[in-house]
């Protein structure tokens, strides 16, 4: 049962990650075509999620916004990633200069949520896809940052660290052959967890108006859209909701198994 519910968890995330990637290039009807005379029209064979408040077609939308979120989330959290581990293993490992990293690139950072950082990038760069991107690497960075620091703290006692460094290995052999390996797993669940931290805050800044400007599309903007139609039209609502809802679930029950499927941490050396 177990086993089921796994493979069926992995199938819906490729599922929705190629209709994400495939939404980027492609989408069934022009996301430009607007017909009035159509607005709010239900769902039917031509278009299965029905039409928006413009007589626009939801699933040409909906698969557009769906790339744009994981676009987003994408460039927001991989680089933010790649330099909160770097920075992490210097502050592990020269404790003057990681004292400074550790109170410029993490408390600081930290102590701003992301609502507030969104909003000092909008007030001074304006509304845009930016907005977001910006919002969440700087949340994310001190997270990773932190927890790659307290994971090198912890194994530098091991006594294959102390024999690497017995025999000679440089800083970035020790960081790459040795601590990588045995760390990787709290990072691929941090890092996981805050891909759909970072999908559901961009559909929150772009329902808030922090994130695609009002001629572009995103899963929040479509809610935010939605907001004043509902009662005679929710299926514009329902759609993107439900998107949004099925992809965190996803992730979300895939990091649980990845979690009891694995031990905290694999000693490798």
């Amino acid at each position: 049962m177990q086993k089921t519910t796994k493979h069926f968890t992995i199938i819906s995330l490729l599922a929705i990650i190629a209709l994400c990637l495939l939404g980027v290039f492609w989408q069934p009807h022009t996301i430009s075509d607007i017909d009035i005379s159509a607005r709010f029209a239900m769902p039917s064979f031509n278009h299965p999620f029905g039409r928006d408040y413009l007589g626009r077609d939801i699933l040409s939308l909906l698969l557009f916004g769906m790339g744009q979120s994981l676009f987003i989330a994408s460039i927001a959290i991989v680089p933010s990633a790649m330099i909160a581990i770097f920075l992490g293993f210097i502050a592990a490992y020269y404790p003057r200069i990681g004292v400074f990293i550790t109170a410029l690139f993490g408390d600081f950072l930290f102590a701003f949520p992301t609502i507030i950082t969104a909003i000092f990038i909008a007030a001074f760069f304006g509304v845009g896809r930016y907005v977001p991107i910006l919002a969440i690497a700087l949340f994310s960075l001190p997270v990773i940052l932190k927890l790659t620091k307290s994971q090198i703290l912890t194994l530098q006692s091991a006594y294959f660290i102390k024999s690497a460094h017995l025999l000679g290995a440089s800083f970035w052999q020790i960081c790459i052959i040795y601590y990588l390996p045995n760390i990787k797993k709290p990072l691929i669940v941090q890092i996981a967890s805050l891909f759909t931290i970072a999908i559901l805050t961009e559909a929150g800044l772009s329902y808030l108006g922090f994130g695609a400007s009002p001629d572009q599309i995103s899963l929040g903007k479509m809610l935010f859209d939605a907001q004043n139609f509902f009662h005679i039209a929710p299926h514009m609502a329902i759609v993107p909701g439900l998107t949004l809802t099925l992809i965190v679930i996803n992730i979300n029950i895939l990091i649980d198994q990845y979690n009891d499927n694995k031990p905290v941490m694999e000693l490798r050396f």
